[in-house]
């Protein structure tokens, strides 16, 4: 097997000196944000990220090797490296024939690729019944991700169909792989919070409220009953519900300030029952904590193209 490894350039690099230590600002920033834009994405744990920034090189993790190996790159290839909580970092490949052997790079400002959005004044989460197809519901994860969403978790509730070891095991194998791609395709920096412990994803209030992928519906009701206000909104998918989503996003939308300041709420909910619907009691508990039911129009969604649905009017502005 090849080896690949990263060597840490202190000062300066192809991209000219300090050129990316203004974000959004100027036009060098610009010039810097079209040359990543185009650049190859490479996934980096945190704990090797660490061990660069300390020793000055490491072997690329066996899938990013195969990564490399699959695109085929060139020596002076430019790429980026993320470690799924944040960090982010440029650099260049070197190759010997086919082979990848070294990696040079400078560690750049956290938002140097990330076009300023919506997510970064409203944190989205969604608490979904997943659905049972496993096709479907990697659909529904890859999509949360790539729109930008926070958190996700699983909603156990009367008429789900898939129980918590499943969500677990699916938490932990294939929904990080998902989310992995899916931040690359996106040029999103962090990882979607899917309630497991990993130092590689971000902290979000989803995890300090609910640590495990599985949300019981009490244990929801229960948050929300102490958290629910102007600033933090649960938004719960009611077909019936006589309030839109769109008529609520007019009204209670962020809108930037004359003082620069993002209006609340800052913090979203996505509520989302089973394919056969909440019964009516939990909608009732549901509602009587402080969520806000909104219609998605007429016609019927799935629940991943409901939750979906909720995250994109949210956060494409």
């Amino acid at each position: 097997m090849f080896a690949q490894g990263l060597t840490l350039l202190k000062s300066r690099s192809a991209f000219g000196e300090n050129r990316l230590s203004h974000v959004f600002s100027r036009q060098s920033t610009r010039v810097a944000l079209r040359r990543l834009s185009c650049a190859h994405r490479l996934f980096v744990p945190s704990s090797e990220l660490d061990a660069v920034e300390c020793a000055g090189s490491l072997e690329l993790p066996p899938n990013e090797q195969q990564h490399v190996r699959s695109r085929r790159l060139k020596d002076g290839t430019m790429v980026e490296l993320f470690d799924g909580s944040g960090r982010l970092a440029a650099g260049q490949l070197a190759c010997r024939g086919r082979a990848v052997e070294a990696l040079r790079w400078l560690p750049t400002d956290t938002g140097a690729t990330e076009v300023p959005s919506m997510q970064q004044v409203l944190s989205v989460s969604c608490v979904v019944a997943t659905p049972k197809s496993t096709q479907r519901a990697d659909w529904m994860i890859e999509k949360l991700n790539e729109l930008g969403v926070s958190g996700y978790r699983h909603l156990a509730c009367r008429r789900v169909e898939v129980d918590a070891p499943q969500i677990e095991k699916r938490a932990a194998v294939r929904w990080q792989h998902v989310s992995i791609a899916a931040a690359k395709q996106s040029l999103r920096r962090t990882l979607l919070d899917c309630g497991l412990a990993d130092a590689n994803a971000t902290v979000t209030r989803m995890a300090h409220w609910f640590p495990s992928p599985v949300v019981t519906l009490e244990d929801l009701v229960r948050q929300m009953s102490v958290t629910a206000s102007e600033d933090v909104v649960f938004l719960l998918a009611k077909p019936d519900a006589r309030r839109t989503l769109a008529s609520w996003r007019r009204a209670h939308s962020p809108v930037l300030s004359p003082s620069e300041r993002w209006t609340s709420p800052r913090q979203v909910v996505c509520v989302v029952g089973p394919e056969g619907g909440l019964s009516s009691d939990e909608e009732d508990a549901l509602l009587q904590a402080g969520a806000i039911g909104v219609s998605l129009g007429a016609q019927r969604l799935r629940t991943e193209t409901a939750a979906v649905a909720l995250a994109a009017a949210l956060l494409i502005a």
